[in-house]
């Protein structure tokens, strides 16, 4: 079926994602993947706003779930690393748990909006060929653009932590 097709691509092109991302990172730097893969989420979720529900063919929802899917596997592999970068590996962990906790609240969010369709709009639409959709995403992709420009914004103003000097004296 079309929906065990869509979980099979999501998890190939995740794992893809942590692979080749991963290398990546080691090779341009943080802050570059994050900015490859933020660009990418972000063009993914202007074209779904930007197709009316129902019209996107079903090879392009292909293209938009295996670049959000890469995307989301890339940022998970090198998270870990860019809080290691930040604030050393001697408080990796603690740091990290604080930080993985953005997925939990995002999965809970994009859930929640996902399983309601459109709280806001909840009416159906009626396709040209008589089918009807019974959900309307826009607001969840609403949601997901301002994360992911907020994430952007983040990772371009961010500055690594300076290191005091263990010489100088207060």
């Amino acid at each position: 079926s079309a929906a065990a097709t869509f979980v099979a691509i999501v998890a190939i092109a995740n794992t893809l994602g942590r692979f080749i991302m991963g290398w990546l990172s080691d090779i341009t730097g943080r802050k570059t993947v994050f900015f490859i893969t933020y660009i990418v989420q972000l063009l993914a979720l202007i074209i779904l706003l930007s197709t009316k529900p129902g019209a996107m063919s079903i090879g392009m929802m292909y293209i938009i779930v295996i670049a959000m899917a890469f995307c989301f596997g890339g940022n998970i592999t090198v998270f870990p690393t860019c809080v290691s970068d930040y604030f050393g590996l001697k408080n990796t962990s603690r740091n990290y748990s604080i930080i993985y906790q953005g997925f939990g609240i995002g999965a809970i969010i994009v859930g929640f909006l996902m399983a309601s369709g459109n709280p806001l709009n909840p009416k159906n639409i009626t396709l040209s060929n008589g089918a009807v959709l019974t959900q309307n995403f826009n607001l969840t992709y609403w949601v997901l653009l301002i994360m992911v420009i907020i994430s952007l914004v983040i990772f371009v103003l961010i500055k690594k932590p300076v290191k005091k000097n263990s010489n100088i004296k207060n």
